[in-house]
């Protein structure tokens, strides 16, 4: 049974976007959402890719920081459908 999840969304020539990380709760801190989000970082750079990373939570930065991601802005779009 998986405990973690770490995928790329989003993949150009130049660069690829990861995301949907997420670690069941009764096994977070135990590195597993880290090495998978690591191990895909360092496949895309050893393809000469930029590594961006989508972070939904601000109360997860610390996370991301520590695998050595900083933060360089800030991104949203809200788009509704009138009824």
């Amino acid at each position: 049974v998986p405990v973690a999840c770490a995928m790329v969304l989003f993949e150009t020539p130049q660069a690829v976007l990861i995301g949907a990380v997420a670690t069941v709760p009764a096994f977070r801190g135990k590195g597993y959402a880290g090495a998978l989000v690591s191990s895909l970082a360092v496949s895309a750079t050893a393809n000469s890719k930029r590594v961006e990373l989508l972070c939904v939570k601000n109360s997860i930065l610390e996370f991301y920081k520590r695998l050595g991601f900083v933060k360089t802005g800030e991104w949203a779009l809200i788009v509704e459908r009138e009824c």
